[in-house]
Formats: structure tokens, C-alpha cells, sequence
């Protein structure tokens, strides 16, 4: 009974045990995004609906993430080109003051240094600290690559297709939204047009 003991408290079996379960995530997949029910403005053939999501949809779209909760107010924008030629989307005409979604998903980043720093203190052992440690960095990713794949980039102009639809989030500092602002859309002679949404 004695061996017994020794081989299930052995630290070499329990790193085992435990690296087993906790490397064993499933691939991670983001959910897609569904057509916003909020305010919808039609214009020249264009479809523009917007909606300010609330804590439970940014759970529900971000994998139980509370982003009003780090400050973010994230804004779903949808655009259906009913038309047979391209629009533009430049970020800069949407009168919002508009967040870098890379410091949004930052902002949700494990730390991993405070994480290896909490595991070696109440467990004593390195080596479940670090399997803890890359479990947090491959979480991090799936954040950024979660943001990256549902967001706007707010850095470059964006092409919307013929007949195309861009469903994306924008996101905004709680203290700097407005539930109504302008968004405008260029066409391929640089015509603007403008929702008040």
C-alpha cells in the first residue's frame, strides 16, 4: 500500500495528470455573426443597420467575455450593397471615436507573469506553472484571433462588394459613445453617402 502511495504522489505522474487535461483544448472556434435586429436605415440601394450590444450579446458573441466590463461599448455594423458596383467604408467617416480593436483584446489577455507567479506560490512546481502559463498564452491568441476575425479594421479603408455585406463590430470607450452618429459610404466615383444612424 505504501508503493502504492508513493507512485499516485509521485510529482512526475501528477505534472502528467494534470498537463493531460489541461493541454487537451479543442481547437477554437469563433462564433459567426448573426444580422443585428437594431436600427436599420435603407439609402441608394444600401442596407445599414446598426446595434450597441448589450453584456449578455457580447457574452454570447465573444465566448462569455464582459467587454462593457473593461470599458468597451462594442457597436455591431451591418451594410448589404444592394448594388452592382462597390462601396468604400473608410473608418475616419464614421463619427464615433473609434478603439484599436488590438488594445480591445489586449485589455481581455490573461497575465501571464501574475498567472506562472500564483501557480509556483500555491502549488509549488514549476513545471504545472508553466503548462498553466502556455494554456494562458494560447487562450490570449484565441482572443486576438476572435477580435481580429468580428472587427472593423479601423486602420484602412474597407471594399464592401457588389451585392456584399460587411457585418462587423467597432468598438468605443463607454464614456465616449453616442447612440446616434453619422456613418458614410463612397462609391466608386467618390460619392458619399451618409446614415444618421
Amino acid at each position: 500500500m505504501k508503493i502504492f502511495k508513493k507512485i499516485i504522489l509521485s510529482p512526475v505522474l501528477v505534472i502528467l495528470l494534470l498537463t493531460t487535461g489541461c493541454l487537451k483544448r479543442e481547437a477554437y472556434q469563433p462564433k459567426r455573426l448573426t444580422t443585428p435586429a437594431g436600427m436599420v436605415q435603407e439609402k441608394n440601394n444600401i442596407v445599414v443597420t446598426k446595434k450597441a450590444l448589450d453584456d449578455n450579446e457580447c457574452k454570447k458573441i465573444f465566448g462569455g467575455r464582459r467587454l462593457l466590463a473593461r470599458g468597451y461599448q462594442p457597436v455591431q455594423i451591418y451594410i448589404k450593397n444592394n448594388n452592382p458596383e462597390p462601396l468604400t467604408l473608410d473608418p475616419n467617416y464614421i463619427t464615433l471615436a473609434l478603439e484599436n480593436p488590438k488594445a480591445v483584446a489586449y485589455s481581455m489577455h490573461r497575465n501571464l507573469a501574475e498567472k506562472t507567479m500564483w501557480f509556483l506560490r500555491n502549488t509549488e512546481d514549476a513545471e504545472y506553472a508553466k503548462v498553466k502559463a502556455k494554456v494562458s498564452e494560447s487562450i490570449n491568441k484565441d482572443i486576438d484571433f476572435d477580435i481580429e476575425e468580428k472587427s472593423l479594421n479601423i486602420n484602412e479603408k474597407t471594399i464592401i462588394r457588389p451585392y456584399g455585406i460587411l457585418n462587423k463590430i467597432i468598438f468605443v470607450l463607454i464614456e465616449n459613445y453616442q447612440s446616434s452618429f453619422n456613418l458614410s459610404l463612397f462609391d466608386k466615383n467618390n460619392d458619399k453617402v451618409t446614415f444618421n444612424l
